[in-house]
């Protein structure tokens, strides 16, 4: 289907003379066919068509860590045996069957919840952590229904020789000297840490350290013992044996620290959960989901430390969180929580879940969405935050690592009429889009009308142009002018005489990523033009219609916003 859709695209892509001396018009196609087709060669979107699947982990297994099951990225969800998928480009999945296989006798009861793998290059082997409650164990602390058994969810650890599977439990005796065996869950912090009540943890998520440490972040579940759940960590002495002496308390709930103030945005929020590390430029940060799976801002957040078991700081509701989460009025994306990270080549992708029922909620069914995520310096924290393009339910560029299409607006020279500050001509190209309002000061802003040119420093072959809308509905454009094109060489397919100019006029804004009648935007969505291949040295793009003039208050406003420029293609050999 990918290669009759493509070859139906170049066939329709024809350019014709539009009367004019020196240039010709570009047959151009929107991104998106009447029958909701799309280049599936080029971008994605987050049709959640991967459903009944919550708490996806995914890795990338290189044929250099694996001859046979290398060059494909692996996903495992929550669920019974947790089924496990593999992907070339993140998006299209195809089953693998179940992973985990347990014997006849085991510990194991039932919740079998948020599978995580790593791959140890020490002994080449893939290890998964899971949860599950277990037949065995004391119910003294339990709730007033004997039979609740949530306050017995224990960790499990598997093993596998390659990605699929089977994960056998691990059994044998740890580091500290505990005999596990089929019947005995490995990590249960009520007899290793000498409780005298059940201790119940959730979503175990394995980290490596640059210098080879090891450690297990997870959350303790809300229990008659725990009235919130909150982010915990501790270091392992290997893949398989926990050190109880360095448990510590991560988060607290709705508190930007432990025993912190309260964070206004997760007020009446009693948990912290689905943890995930990532280390960078010498900084940790911790990711966790709040508010809970069935709630529409289930999202992304994350605190940072210097250590990897803290203390922890989240970051501000003002300046960068969440991540990747909604406000209140969107309606195209809800419930993005319980993810992770994962790198396809140089760029860093969150997978998460996400409500297939968008505008309402209602936590299940869930399906899997991703989005590209970055780095961004902020100049009040005095660090880098975590900042997502996310999340969109619209088409963006599928990672370069899989369709070997690099945005080249990264590299272009580029220049803007009409700014009053040209400092902010860098928000056109620096890979952020705007999804919350503290990322609109990262918008460009200009007055009434602009050229933006895009100069390359060698020819460079383009075939699509995307540039994203503003966040804010007051400064939303509503068509581009033109987009013009600096061609170096005769396309193929051309009838007619060739001239270097190639234009594209009256492109309007996709519809379907604007409430008019609410004024607001579909926070990710942007105006595309795909086009056959054209080698090119120069873009330039003219907007000056926007959808209102006036603000909330009836008074003129002028100011039109441009989120982020993507140009699609490679670089000329």
């Amino acid at each position: 289907m990918k290669k009759l859709f493509l070859m139906i695209l170049f066939i329709t892509l024809s350019f014709t003379l539009n009367g004019c001396k020196n240039s010709f018009l570009i047959t151009y196609f929107d991104g998106i066919s009447d029958d909701n087709t799309y280049n599936t060669e080029l971008f994605y979107r987050n049709d959640l068509f991967v459903t009944q699947a919550a708490d996806p982990s995914v890795i990338y297994v290189s044929e250099e860590q694996n001859s046979e099951y290398g060059g494909y990225f692996y996903m495992y969800v929550t669920g019974l045996g947790f089924p496990v998928m593999r992907s070339k480009n993140l998006v299209d999945w195809e089953k693998q069957g179940f992973s985990l296989q347990l014997p006849e006798e085991t510990w194991c009861n039932s919740h079998f919840w948020a599978p995580e793998v790593i791959y140890n290059e020490n002994d080449g082997k893939f290890y998964l952590y899971y949860t599950s409650s277990s037949k065995v164990g004391t119910r003294e602390t339990a709730y007033s229904d004997s039979t609740y058994d949530f306050d017995r969810l224990y960790t499990g650890i598997a093993v596998s020789d390659n990605p699929v599977g089977p994960f056998i439990p691990w059994t044998g005796t740890n580091l500290n000297g505990e005999v596990i065996t089929n019947l005995t869950p490995p990590i249960n912090f009520k007899t290793g840490m000498d409780l005298d009540y059940e201790f119940p943890v959730i979503d175990a998520s394995p980290f490596f350290d640059d210098n080879g440490d090891f450690y297990l972040y997870f959350t303790a579940h809300i229990s008659s013992t725990n009235l919130s759940n909150n982010i915990w960590g501790m270091k392992m002495k290997d893949m398989v044996t926990p050190d109880y002496n360095t448990v510590t308390q991560l988060t607290e709930a709705g508190k930007y620290t432990v025993g912190g103030e309260m964070i206004l945005r997760e007020e009446g929020s009693n948990i912290d959960e689905g943890p995930f590390m990532i280390k960078h430029d010498g900084r940790y940060y911790l990711t966790y989901s709040a508010f809970g799976f069935s709630n529409r801002l289930y999202s992304v957040n994350f605190a940072t430390a210097t250590n990897p078991l803290g203390p922890f700081t989240k970051a501000p509701t003002e300046e960068a969180n969440p991540v990747l989460g909604i406000d209140s009025y969107y309606d195209h994306m809800g419930g993005t929580g319980h993810h992770c990270f994962v790198k396809a080549g140089e760029d860093l992708y969150a997978v998460y879940h996400a409500h297939r029922n968008r505008a309402t909620g209602a936590g299940n069914p869930r399906g899997i969405a991703i989005d590209k995520v970055n780095f961004r310096y902020n100049e009040t924290l005095g660090y880098d935050v975590l900042h997502a393009n996310g999340p969109t339910y619209s088409l963006q560029p599928l990672p370069s690592f899989v369709s070997g299409y690099k945005n080249l607006a990264r590299e272009a020279l580029i220049s803007a009429t009409n700014v009053q500050d040209e400092k902010i001509i860098k928000y056109l190209n620096d890979d952020l889009i705007a999804f919350h309002d503290f990322d609109l000061d990262k918008e460009f802003i200009f007055k009434g009308k602009t050229t933006i040119t895009l100069e390359f420093t060698q020819p460079t072959k383009v075939t699509a142009v995307m540039v994203y809308n503003s966040l804010n509905y007051d400064y939303a454009f509503e068509s581009i002018d033109s987009i013009v094109f600096s061609v170096l060489e005769k396309p193929a397919n051309y009838i007619g005489n060739f001239y270097n100019k190639g234009v594209i006029k009256n492109i309007p804004f996709n519809p379907d990523y604007v409430r008019t009648d609410e004024l607001y935007m579909r926070a990710g969505g942007a105006a595309i033009v795909e086009f056959a291949p054209l080698l090119v040295d120069r873009i330039t793009i003219t907007i000056s219609k926007k959808y209102t003039n006036v603000d909330y208050y009836g008074e003129k406003l002028d100011d039109i916003a441009i989120s982020e420029i993507v140009v699609l293609g490679k670089e000329s050999e």
